[in-house]
């Protein structure tokens, strides 16, 4: 960057600048001698920032059970570190989220954010980060270098990125207008913000990670590159450009193919309630399954192409081969999705019997225990004829999430039809599975839905059984029947309960 640039990019009477509690919470973090009370106290001299906080603890994404209804009790549950990120971001998110930008399209700009930032939380959660919303509030501000380029020099920054097929075309671009990249552009505001290396590093090297100085944060950097591209499969008109890219940043984080998918189906799921956490409108979301079925199918295409170009003086059979080899790759893939409810994520009624016929050929083989729930919605259909299939599929997926906590470590979820559920959970015992059945009943009941400013009460019924040693069964379908009936058995008892049945009540 030119010292002609960072001057002006510094003189720039309209740039943001850090909040006074935010200021005051960076300094309370630095100092291990401070308490949560005093943080707390800091956090509550700014009612509309202490708001905000409480609304995100008691989002789904920390998924309490009781809800969090002081600043000083979010404080001490989760943590100084945890806290100050989350008010760092609303003020600075609320520092930028009022610029006059007109060189770009601001409410992509803000769509792709929020997907990125989402998804950032989600990959760290995956990868067992002890702080994700650091990740997060890093994506959230990894861009910010585009608003102050916008601000300082609109006219060829606006040329800059109308060349831009991609954002991952962007810095090429602004490199060759003349300008800084807008990474090193949110560095120097960052850095401005006395914001910790921790964060400032990855804002400057999420292009390029691999030319980060300080190698320990090479892996956030390479995170925050990967988050980026969950948004950019979101935003831009050929998403198959970032799925490929992002296939092999995952391979360095270690993600697997499946499990990127998943994360950027989730991001995309929960980034409307981000978005609404920052008073933020990013739109409707985005149809995720679909846009990943069009990209991976776009990408086996271009592969194929590609090969055919390139193979033309080979040999032959050399050809086949690696045709042969990408075109399984693509039925896999495919049949991955066949097996996939798009409405909830949950495995299909399909999927659903492939991992139940497994587990029981192995419980049958070993005489280990596998426990089967099957799970019904209460009322379901009243509330689905009273309020709308929008608001239907909205319960649907809120539990297809409780269930999917369940089975997070071990076991199937999946969705039968309609609104029945089953859980699949080998080597649990009876005991054992109506304990998670009872935490699932209670958990999705003390959670209310809200549609159009309406709170939906949800509870289901639960029928458990469990094949275990001495309880020999002749097939599936007996195992069924007794979950059946438990979950029968359930309703009778008054409906928001668990029965519990041996799998000899199929008999």
């Amino acid at each position: 960057m030119t010292p002609e640039l960072t001057q002006k990019i510094l003189g720039c009477k309209t740039l943001p600048t850090l909040p006074a509690v935010a200021v005051r919470i960076l300094d309370l973090a630095a100092n291990p001698s401070s308490s949560a009370k005093q943080v707390a106290e800091c956090i509550e001299s700014d009612p509309a920032v202490a708001a905000r906080v409480l609304k995100t603890v008691n989002s789904s994404f920390y998924a309490r059970r009781v809800p969090v209804s002081t600043i000083n009790q979010a404080v001490v549950i989760l943590g100084l570190q945890t806290v100050k990120t989350l008010v760092l971001g609303f003020c600075l998110v609320g520092s930028m989220s009022g610029l006059k930008v007109k060189g770009f399209d601001v409410a992509k700009f803000w769509r792709r954010t929020i997907h990125t930032s989402t998804a950032a939380r989600l990959l760290a959660q995956r990868l067992g980060e002890p702080n994700p919303e650091e990740w997060a509030l890093t994506a959230l501000l990894a861009d910010i270098g585009m608003l102050v380029l916008d601000m300082v020099d609109r006219p060829t920054y606006t040329k800059a990125t109308q060349q831009a097929e991609t954002h991952m075309d962007l810095p090429a671009q602004e490199a060759a207008a003349g300008l800084a990249t807008h990474a090193e552009v949110g560095y120097l505001i960052a850095e401005q913000w006395h914001l910790p290396p921790l964060l400032t590093l990855p804002i400057r090297w999420h292009h390029e990670p691999e030319q980060c100085p300080e190698p320990e944060q090479v892996r956030s950097c390479r995170a925050i590159q990967w988050a980026g591209l969950c948004g950019d499969i979101v935003v831009d008109a050929a998403p198959e450009k970032p799925l490929l890219m992002l296939r092999a940043v995952s391979e360095k984080l270690g993600i697997s193919h499946e499990d990127a998918d998943a994360i950027v189906t989730t991001a995309t799921q929960k980034a409307g309630e981000v978005a609404r956490l920052f008073d933020l409108k990013i739109g409707t979301a985005a149809n995720i399954t679909l846009l990943l079925q069009k990209a991976n199918l776009a990408l086996t295409e271009i592969a194929l192409n590609n090969e055919q170009i390139a193979q033309q003086e080979s040999m032959r059979a050399a050809e086949l081969e690696r045709q042969n080899s990408d075109l399984e790759h693509r039925n896999r893939e495919l049949q991955q999705l066949a097996l996939t409810d798009p409405l909830t994520g949950l495995a299909n009624r399909a999927g659903s019997d492939r991992y139940m016929d497994a587990e029981f050929a192995q419980a049958t083989r070993t005489g280990k225990p596998m426990a089967l729930m099957v799970i019904d919605l209460d009322d379901f259909k009243h509330l689905n004829d009273t309020y709308g299939h929008a608001a239907g599929d909205q319960i649907l997926r809120h539990v297809a999430n409780c269930l999917k906590s369940a089975t997070r470590d071990k076991g199937l979820a999946g969705r039968f039809g309609g609104d029945e559920m089953v859980v699949i959970l080998p080597g649990v015992t009876l005991a054992n599975a109506s304990a998670i059945a009872g935490v699932l009943c209670r958990a999705i009941a003390d959670k209310a839905v809200m549609h159009e400013g309406k709170w939906l009460k949800i509870t289901v019924s639960i029928g458990v059984v469990s094949m275990e040693p001495g309880q020999p069964m002749a097939t599936i379908g007996h195992l069924f029947t007794a979950a059946d009936r438990a979950v029968y058995k359930a309703k009778v008892a008054g409906r928001n309960c668990v029965h519990a049945a041996s799998s000899r009540a199929a008999a």
